[in-house]
């Protein structure tokens, strides 16, 4: 019993170093699910500065500061998740919150790219069906536009040549 208190006291040093990060994602966790995402961010940045590579406190972060309306950085943030750390399901959670944040921004076709991509991992995913049909929409409406008012201008120069 003695031993195995020894060994378990010594390992307890390495595992709490091998995620750093831990501790603070879930206080950050705990502040978002209360509605403080203020606080929420700020953990979730240390949790970033014990581990940069940290796969949860980046996709964290990048949803507190979505949450605040600052899907520019979320969209940094999140983008800047390393590859080896995405499996499929994470895969196309980030998809789809690229989606969101590139939609945010009017940035229509990246985000119909980004909700294709998730849905090419995950076809069953509803919302993100819902998703890149809003955004195709929104796209279809300002390529309208823009034929409108090109169409207005080239009809102006006509008249001014007449």
């Amino acid at each position: 019993m003695r031993i195995f208190l020894i060994v378990l006291l010594s390992l307890v040093p390495l595992i709490s170093y091998a995620q750093p990060d831990r501790g603070e994602v879930r206080s950050g966790n705990r502040a978002y699910e209360k509605g403080e995402v203020e606080k929420a961010e700020i953990e979730y940045r240390r949790g970033l500065e014990q581990n940069p590579d940290s796969f949860f406190a980046r996709y964290n972060l990048g949803n507190a500061l979505y949450k605040k309306g600052n899907s520019q950085e979320a969209e940094k943030i999140v983008t800047q998740v390393p590859d080896s750390l995405l499996n499929e399901g994470a895969r196309t959670k980030i998809f789809h919150n690229l989606g969101n944040y590139t939609l945010d921004q009017k940035k229509y076709s990246e985000a119909i790219e980004h909700y294709k991509n998730s849905l090419r991992i995950n076809p069953a995913d509803m919302e993100t069906k819902a998703n890149l049909a809003y955004a195709q929409k929104m796209l279809k409406n300002e390529q309208d536009k823009q034929n409108k008012d090109q169409n207005k201008d080239n009809k102006d120069n006509k008249d001014n040549k007449d």
